[in-house]
């Protein structure tokens, strides 16, 4: 079983914001200047430079007086409020207000799986100006979905550095993905191990797993072998399936055409050769081919369940859509 950094199995708004501060205070003990570079990123359109690090300075007439030395920061404050449905209360946001005190950079920061409705943008922006005139604050909204988060930190990672990092924001993206606050699925790779049923996958364009370990929300499948990204390929059918008496009955409403139906009998009788019972609580991925490529795992440890992958960042391309293409481009890379 792997462990994980991040709560899982809850419903609760509070516990996915206990986790982005999870994830904000593990990059600072990692590298306080790569956090601060992230905030200095992520507010950039509020402030041509967010200036939160420490300055050491030495002989800096202060006044009257020349001190031996001065060790100073600014004063930043960030309030945080998290919603899963852009249900946002103005009135919740007016009284996180009363939290700020006269900060060099005072943020609300909102985080929400979807980018923000016109109508709520102007909304909390115009309780913000009210309030700003009234107590002389200077306070300024952003907003964050939590795929826009997992970008920006990732922008700051050097993957072939950086492994600690990486396994972190890596396990902060399967969360997310779990708890479904990704809005965009279509780039979405489930890496996952296979070992003596590659070339079946490969052969039935095909591969299966217990239902119970959670597989949603990705476009792709890439077998994973030898610490290897070895093929990519694209879900066209993902079918619970129950095979009972030789007969193979759909679960969850997808309809299998005979062909699928003959697959899934024969893998299930070839399961049994591999000790597995394969033929209940099972669900199936059907992809359009399996396209074959060698995408090496450099760091320490190999994929122990699966790994969520993102297709844009592991292979550069922002637009990329096809199986045949990112198998194309991570060929011969090092991840």
């Amino acid at each position: 079983m792997d462990v994980h950094y991040f709560q899982r199995y809850h419903q609760k708004e509070n516990v996915s914001t206990g986790n982005v501060i999870l994830l904000l205070s593990r990059l600072y003990h990692y590298s306080p200047q790569k956090f601060h570079s992230l905030l200095d990123d992520i507010f950039e359109d509020k402030f041509s430079m967010l200036d939160t690090g420490v300055k050491f300075s030495s002989q800096i007439k202060r006044g009257n007086s020349v001190p031996d030395g001065i060790i100073s920061q600014k004063s930043f404050n960030i309030i945080i409020e998290t919603k899963l449905n852009n249900s946002f209360d103005t009135e919740q946001l007016k009284s996180h207000l009363n939290n700020f005190e006269h900060e060099n950079y005072q943020i609300l920061l909102t985080l929400d799986p979807n980018e923000l409705t016109e109508q709520i943008k102007t909304k909390i922006y115009k309780e913000i100006e009210l309030y700003n005139n009234i107590e002389g604050q200077k306070i300024y909204h952003s907003h964050l979905t939590f795929e826009g988060l997992i970008k920006k930190v990732r922008e700051q990672i050097n993957i072939n550095q950086d492994w600690e990092l990486t396994d972190i924001i890596n396990d902060f993206e399967e969360y997310c993905n779990h708890d479904k606050l990704l809005s965009n699925t279509k780039y979405v790779i489930r890496a996952v191990p296979v070992g003596a049923t590659y070339d079946e996958n490969i052969k039935y364009k095909m591969y299966h797993a217990p239902t119970n370990f959670g597989f949603v929300n990705q476009t792709y499948l890439a077998l994973y072998k030898n610490k290897s990204i070895k093929a990519v390929g694209k879900i066209i059918k993902a079918v619970e399936a129950d095979v009972l008496n030789g007969t193979v009955e759909s679960k969850n409403g997808e309809v299998l055409d005979p062909s699928q139906k003959q697959i899934i009998k024969i893998v299930s009788e070839l399961g049994m050769t591999h000790g597995w019972e394969i033929n209940k609580e099972h669900t199936f991925y059907f992809v359009d081919n399996f396209y074959e490529t060698e995408y090496i795992k450099k760091s320490k440890y190999p994929i122990q369940s699966s790994k969520r992958l993102d297709a844009r960042v592991i292979t550069g391309n922002a637009n990329i859509n096809s199986a045949e293409d990112i198998a194309k481009a991570i060929n011969g890379k090092e991840w």
